[in-house]
């Protein structure tokens, strides 16, 4: 790691963030959605506390994982990334409107500091919470051009066909295909119960 001599805290916590990130990263869009953590904070502690809550996000405990992203957005407040896992997690487990609304507000707020791909999740999760279907569709095929395996803009993709495509005049097998492929992969089983 490089770094100016009077930042060398700086730069020690954004070595270990990548240590940390690599020895994390799994499956499926894991390796991506970490490694856009680890550039997405410069605070050590939030990003442990994200990956925490990734952890049991993955792990279909979203009680836990809400409290571990709330953490992380405490301790940095401008961490998009995990304002954006918070809101998914509230989604997920409390089911607390208000609550998954202030952090996809947050993660809005602070979404210049997130990477592209991360950029466009975000956008296909607010588009889908607003009623914005066509724009959700468009976020989450333009994840899946950046990224075509990602496990998560797959089923999100089929989740939307699945359950919008009769009220739009289309047919629901179009999320055949997306869901078979999100079934297959391990990383988004615990997600998939839930639908």
């Amino acid at each position: 790691a490089e770094g100016a001599a009077d930042s060398l805290f700086v730069v020690v916590d954004r070595l270990a963030a990548t240590l940390l990130g690599d020895r994390f990263a799994g499956p499926g869009g894991a390796e991506s959605m970490v490694r856009g953590a680890a550039r997405g904070t410069t605070v050590l502690p939030a990003f442990k506390a994200f990956l925490e809550g990734e952890a049991r996000l993955r792990a279909d405990d979203p009680a836990p994982a809400a409290r571990a992203f709330a953490q992380a957005v405490a301790l940095d407040s401008t961490f998009a990334l995990a304002h954006m896992r918070l809101a998914r997690a509230a989604q997920n487990g409390d089911r607390t409107p208000d609550r998954m609304y202030a952090a996809l507000a947050a993660a809005e707020r602070h979404a210049h500091r997130l990477a592209p791909l991360d950029r466009e999740r975000l956008r296909g999760f607010v588009a889908t919470r607003r009623g914005d279907l066509a724009g959700a569709e468009r976020a989450f095929h333009a994840v899946l051009r950046l990224a075509p395996e990602d496990p998560e803009a797959r089923f999100q993709l089929a989740d939307l066909h699945f359950h919008q495509n009769p009220y739009r005049g289309r047919s629901l097998h179009e999320a055949r295909a997306g869901l078979r492929a999100a079934l297959d992969d391990p990383s988004t089983r615990a997600e998939s119960v839930d639908h």
